[in-house]
């Protein structure tokens, strides 16, 4: 049952088993994979509730209905990135590009060589990650699905030898609409709110959107045990949900807020810092042929020669409302660039970057702190240059640089001003979807928040699941490594209902 709170005439208290926060990758799993072995759940979310049919192809409008603060969501630092995501039922799943990569091996190694989390192995995760995949019908795209941008890059580097390929995508009756980012028109894409949650409410669980989660209700003891969220709706009326689990899905950005202002992890040292973001960025380039980018998968294809070096390169398309800002253009000059918009193609790359953040806030706001180092500038300045270089072998005659004291080179020749140029990172036009880490798993409660089982160090029944439990950079997109923990979790609960119900 979906129930929007805002209609609630007074206060109201619910009894469930479980209260999940947060309606994303990781709260929608965990609570629909409760619901169908037979638990009470109650999933709470903060934004509205939008369908298929309310997803009309108009960014601007859908920016402003989906995303938190109109996706104006930034960093303070050098230089200030935005991270937009999403508010609303099925969180960030409802505005990303449908992309899901499993957890690279290597990272998985190192999280248990360096980490100790020797309870994380292949043969624990995969099951998890099989089910999600099955369940979202992930696969690659059809080739005419993918948009013209994706594939004169990926043919490019094809011929040049570079390991590449099409990205598998949660999007089994993909029509090629090109707005994966503002709402999925058809319903192709399996964002949570088509797909998860409609199940987990045939099941039984509840949804309540336009809720938000305030406090956590407590028994004190030697080991303090969670019973319970308090939350309101619209500011006014009070939700009381009595639970014997509570689940933090809020996110990286506020699930460690959420947790702080409840006193959680007064010990860890961990709680809000660890903040990883996979700062990425765009270029455009300018053909002779049509590109139109528009058309087809925005995020079809990838390249990861350099992923071991921390570059991963994918797909990007951006509407033209949106794109003409990375331009770094004005008047007439601006005007007969858009006038050629159908001959542009983008494609972008992100960092696994060492660089890491934190999270604290004011009030009800998120303030994110996180400062470029420079090893990551050089993976930027490495990125550019490879990518430049790849558009000028597929033909293109301009490129478009997201560096405004650099915009635009006119040749091949032009690529070593981009080194000699001297760069830091306060020169880049940098964006971020992934943030992850400020609720890192460990086995040390004063260096990370949750067990191997994603409970919280020191209260019993409250766990974590969500981006912002992995102790490092991925350097993949996350929600299907997301998706995957939230599954293991709730079979972890399942076995171990008596303990906890």
């Amino acid at each position: 049952m979906l129930i929007d709170a805002k209609t609630f005439e007074k206060n109201k208290t619910i009894e469930t088993e479980i209260c999940v926060i947060g309606s994303g990758a990781g709260g929608a799993v965990v609570a629909k994979e409760l619901a169908e072995r037979g638990r009470s759940v109650v999933l709470l979310e903060e934004g509205g509730y939008f369908s298929t049919a309310d997803f009309n192809r108009n960014s601007t409008e859908m920016v402003r209905k989906l995303y938190r603060d109109c996706g104006m969501t930034a960093t303070l630092g050098k230089p200030m990135i935005s991270i937009p995501h999403g508010k609303c039922v099925g969180g960030t799943t409802v505005i990303n590009s449908g992309t899901c990569i499993r957890l690279p091996d290597r990272v998985l190694e190192k999280w248990r060589s360096q980490e100790g989390l020797s309870d994380l192995t292949e043969e624990d995760l995969s099951p998890h990650t099989e089910k999600v995949e099955k369940t979202l019908g992930v696969s690659e795209p059809p080739r005419e699905l993918l948009g013209k941008h994706n594939l004169i890059v990926l043919d490019t580097a094809k011929r040049l030898g570079l390991s590449s390929g099409i990205l598998r995508r949660n999007a089994p009756g993909c029509k090629g609409s090109g707005v994966c980012c503002f709402g999925c028109p058809t319903g192709g894409k399996y964002s949570m709110v088509v797909s998860y949650i409609p199940e987990g409410v045939r099941m039984g669980m509840k949804v309540y959107y336009h809720c938000r989660a305030k406090k956590l209700r407590m028994r004190q003891g030697k080991i303090d045990r969670v019973i319970g969220v308090i939350s309101t709706a619209n500011g006014e009326r009070t939700i009381d949900v009595r639970a014997s689990v509570v689940i933090v899905s809020a996110g990286a950005i506020f699930s460690p807020i959420f947790l702080r202002r409840n006193r959680v992890a007064p010990e860890s040292r961990a709680l809000g810092k660890n903040l990883s973001i996979h700062p990425a960025t765009r270029l455009m380039a300018l053909f002779d042929e049509k590109v139109e980018s528009w058309r087809g998968v925005p995020q079809g294809t990838y390249i990861d020669e350099f992923s071991n070096e921390g570059i991963l390169f994918e797909g990007t398309a951006v509407p033209p409302s949106l794109s003409s800002v990375s331009l770094h253009r004005v008047g007439n000059e601006l005007t007969n660039i858009m006038a050629q918009f159908s001959h542009i193609a983008s494609y972008g790359f992100l960092v696994s970057e060492d660089t890491r953040g934190s999270i604290r806030h004011v009030g009800e706001k998120a303030i994110v702190f996180y400062q470029l180092e420079k090893k990551d500038v050089d993976r930027f300045i490495k990125g550019t240059e490879i990518l430049a270089e790849l558009f000028f072998a597929a033909g293109a005659k301009k490129v478009y640089l997201p560096i405004p004291p650099l915009p635009v080179l006119d040749n091949s020749g032009d690529i070593g001003k981009i080194r000699s140029a001297k760069l830091r990172g306060k020169d880049f036009e940098l964006f971020a979807f992934h943030p992850m880490g400020t609720c890192r798993i460990g086995n040390d409660p004063h260096h990370s928040v949750v067990n191997q089982n994603l409970e919280v160090h020191d209260v019993e029944g409250l766990f974590v699941c969500d981006a912002s439990i992995f102790p490092s950079s991925l350097g993949v997109n996350p929600q299907l490594t997301i998706m995957t923990f939230a599954t293991r979790l709730a079979n972890y609960l399942h076995q171990n209902a008596s303990r906890y119900f």
